[in-house]
């Protein structure tokens, strides 16, 4: 089946070019600090460049980068493009209004209204069953971590630092991430019913749980949750 010619694409991220290699480099300063070797810090135009090669995201100096953009659009029948709230994607919005729509990051916590999980560990029912010892001992350590975790931060960075992940992080940068009063290390599911009643809303899912107890293993239904 051929791509349809008669339907405008809506494309979920369309980014600016830019008009120096300088320019595009600095973009990403916000982060280098965390980037682990020297090729990625000092010698990429960013940092997954081993990857992406050759990404011609670069004009020439004195470039309408909006017009660029929206003649790509036209080219590639993109009806409407979300952009970054940014000086580019603020012109882009005001020129072309029905073209665009800016896009911005946000805390979860505002939306969710509460803290909420966003990464677990998750089996099949039928590996649990069959590996209770295994499953008993994976929940302990991890909750050995996590009562090291936060217990002791400046340790567990330093354990951390010392580890393979840790080669080219900051003590300081570590100490930053586990002190923020959104980073959270905890069993505890949080606004899983939340998500749930959300999903079941819209579709996503046939039957929402009554509780989150529902959609975790009975080892830790005592624990407090939500």
């Amino acid at each position: 089946m051929a791509m349809p010619t008669d339907i405008g694409i809506v494309d979920l991220g369309i980014g600016f070019p830019y008009t120096s290699v300088e320019q595009k480099m600095h973009s990403y300063d916000f982060f280098r600090a965390n980037l682990k070797d020297a090729q990625s810090q000092k010698e990429m135009e960013f940092p997954v460049e081993y990857i992406f090669k050759g990404v011609p995201d670069i004009v020439e100096e004195g470039t309408d980068v909006v017009e660029w953009v929206v003649e790509k659009m036209d080219a590639f029948n993109i009806a409407i493009a979300r952009v970054g709230l940014n000086e580019n994607g603020l012109e882009a919005q005001r020129r072309y209004p029905d073209r665009f729509v800016l896009g911005m990051s946000v805390n979860p916590n505002d939306i969710m209204g509460a803290p909420s999980t966003f990464t677990m560990l998750y089996a099949p029912t039928k590996f649990y069953d069959e590996n209770p010892k295994t499953y008993a001992a994976v929940l302990k350590a991890l909750q050995a971590a996590i009562a090291f975790i936060n217990s002791d931060k400046k340790a567990a960075a330093d354990v951390f630092l010392a580890s393979e992940e840790g080669k080219g992080w900051k003590l300081d940068d570590i100490m930053e991430i586990l002190n923020d009063p959104d980073v959270r290390f905890t069993t505890s599911p949080q606004s899983m019913m939340t998500y749930a009643t959300f999903m079941a809303d819209v579709g996503s899912i046939k039957v929402k749980p009554k509780s989150w107890q529902e959609m975790f293993f009975p080892d830790i239904h005592g624990i407090p949750g939500n």
